[in-house]
């Protein structure tokens, strides 16, 4: 499954990938329930990496520990590097319909065209 992405900002590129890999799941509705928080520091050797990392750090929440990271505030951190805060409700039996393996190099394209962010990005379903 390939997730096409488009936004103003680096920042704005990983948001629209958490939005978009929670939809490749099939998360219809914003779940309620007890929120669960945690920080993440990604390092890599560049924004494709870094893409295809912050993905599957998505994806081990999401579907190994059990909540959806919905909310994300990024800290400062320069071009090889992602810091962030998730938060996000716990996920309940069959919130997730779709089983996302893993974010994948092939086929993967990070470019910046203009002032604008775009990202091909192939999920392992």
């Amino acid at each position: 499954m390939a997730l096409s992405l488009e936004a103003g900002s680096w920042s704005g590129l990983l948001r629209a990938a958490a939005r978009g890999l929670l939809e490749a799941g099939g998360l219809e509705s914003r779940p309620r329930g007890r929120r669960r928080t945690a920080d993440v520091d990604l390092r890599g050797g560049s924004r494709e990496e870094l893409l295809v990392d912050w993905v599957n750090e998505l994806i081990f929440r999401a579907w190994t520990e059990g909540w959806a990271p919905m909310d994300v505030r990024f800290a400062p951190s320069g071009a090889r590097r992602i810091r962030a805060g998730l938060r996000g409700p716990r996920l309940r039996p069959g919130d997730l319909s779709s089983e996302v393996k893993a974010a994948s190099y092939h086929g993967l394209r990070v470019s910046r065209r203009g002032g604008r962010w775009a990202a091909t990005l192939i999920l392992d379903v």
